[in-house]
């Protein structure tokens, strides 16, 4: 979903500058310790849970899912978190040192703009999120609000005619 349109040959590019690390089934990775520098981890297959201070913030669990974008535009000395793997998982860490900026060299633009995608999908998708928590039905016998945040018009249609087809006309 944040990388639907970079081109594959960017994207090949970019991907094969990171590190790939595979996790067997409970392998753990502990990330932004202290002094650590923040890294973008992209998952290619798998599940992994993302735990901080002993909390669940949440689950990588479809290929392309990201984690760590943030902590690259915003440094913080915030507390570690720890990624467990639920699944034989496979992950690319793209390290601090690739949006560096070096003379003469494209790479930073080429990052960049992945992470302008990836900001720029999450942030598409918590302002829709928000506009349903805005519109939630103030009495119980109102039709549900149902928002499909899709980019691509072709699925949003799809679904359109699917619930249609399932509920009838409400």
């Amino acid at each position: 979903k944040y990388f639907r349109k970079i081109s594959l040959f960017i994207l090949e590019k970019i991907l094969k500058k990171g590190e790939l690390v595979e996790f067997n089934i409970g392998d753990s990775l502990v990330t932004n310790k202290k002094n650590n520098l923040p890294e973008l981890i992209i998952l290619l297959k798998g599940s992994i849970v993302i735990i901080s201070e002993k909390t669940t913030i949440f689950r990588l669990d479809s290929p392309g899912d990201v984690f760590g974008e943030m902590s690259l535009v915003f440094s913080n000395n915030k507390p570690y978190t720890e990624l467990i793997s639920e699944k034989e998982s496979q992950v690319v860490i793209l390290r601090y040192n690739l949006f560096e900026f070096h003379k003469k060299e494209k790479t930073v633009y080429e990052v960049y703009l992945m992470l302008t995608h990836i900001l720029a999908e999450k942030l598409r998708y918590s302002i829709a999120k928000s506009f349903l928590i805005k519109n939630t039905r103030s009495q119980r016998n109102e039709i549900p609000v149902i928002g499909i945040i899709d980019p691509e018009k072709e699925f949003r249609d799809k679904i359109k005619v699917s619930i249609k087809n399932s509920w009838g006309n409400l």
